[in-house]
């Protein structure tokens, strides 16, 4: 078992359960995709914002715990706007929309 497994085990979660109140950035270039993702956040305790293009995503004020991308957006690559905002120290961690 590698020290992230025994660390998930101990405190009881995995990559994909938040903790209360985690503030997810939720971007996808369909509204409906991402009013969908925003729900399941919502649903699992998660407080989700929503962006539709990378556009919208950089004129979101704060940082967030994690974000929840799509791997192409209309005005670009999810993934790219992903490694963006980890290094910019936005977000601290990412998962992506199943295609």
């Amino acid at each position: 078992m590698s020290q992230n497994e025994s660390a998930e085990a101990r405190d009881g979660r995995g990559d994909d359960e938040l903790q209360t109140r985690e503030r997810v950035l939720v971007v996808a270039s369909s509204r409906a995709l991402a009013r969908e993702g925003a729900e399941r956040v919502a649903c699992a305790g998660g407080d989700p914002s929503i962006a539709a293009s990378i556009e919208e995503a950089r004129g979101l004020r704060g940082t967030f715990d994690r974000g929840l991308f799509a791997f192409e957006l209309r005005d670009g690559s999810g993934i790219v706007l992903a490694a963006e905002l980890l290094l910019e120290s936005r977000i601290r961690g990412v998962t992506f929309l199943p295609p």
